[in-house]
Formats: structure tokens, sequence, C-alpha cells
């Protein structure tokens, strides 16, 4: 965090997404939270930030918080993305 404090420049999406997805791979709850609440700032309609760190809330077990944030998105009208697949069966 404290690399970020001393940027130059305001962070933007690109700086607090990636430190998100860091904190994810180190299982850093609290600084994920201050990623994802700037992302959360940054982009109020997108649910990516959200669903992040709903599920690093429920891989600590914290559930409480996990409903938390289910609330917010469904307070603020925040749908989660629908993810799709997609194989090719063409054979060449």
């Amino acid at each position: 965090m404290d690399i970020i404090s001393r940027m130059p420049i305001e962070p933007d999406k690109a700086v607090w997404g990636a430190l998100l997805g860091a904190c994810r791979v180190h299982h850093n709850v609290e600084l994920a939270k201050v990623a994802a609440e700037a992302l959360m700032r940054l982009e109020p309609e997108s649910s990516g930030p959200y669903i992040l760190l709903y599920n690093m809330y429920a891989d600590a077990g914290r559930w409480n918080d996990a409903d938390e944030i289910r609330m917010i998105m469904e307070n603020n009208n925040i749908k989660k993305e629908r993810g799709y697949s997609r194989v090719d069966s063409t054979c060449l």
C-alpha cells in the first residue's frame, strides 16, 4: 500500500485491480478490501470488485462480511455478469 500512496499520479483502476489480484493470490483480505473499495469508487457499476471481495471473504470463512457484500450489491442493483464458455469442435 505504501508504494501506491507514494505514486506521483493518482492510482487508476489498473493499479487498484492489480493490487486486488495480488491480494487474492496472497490471501490478504484486509488489503483486498482497501483495493476493492477504491475500485468501487472508480467504477461503481462494475460487479468485479464486489465479486472478488465476496469470494475472498468466503474463502476466509468470513460469511458475515461476504453476506454484507451481497447486500450492498442488491441495494445498489449491481448484477454479477454471467460467465460463458465456448468449445470449438471443428477438426482440421
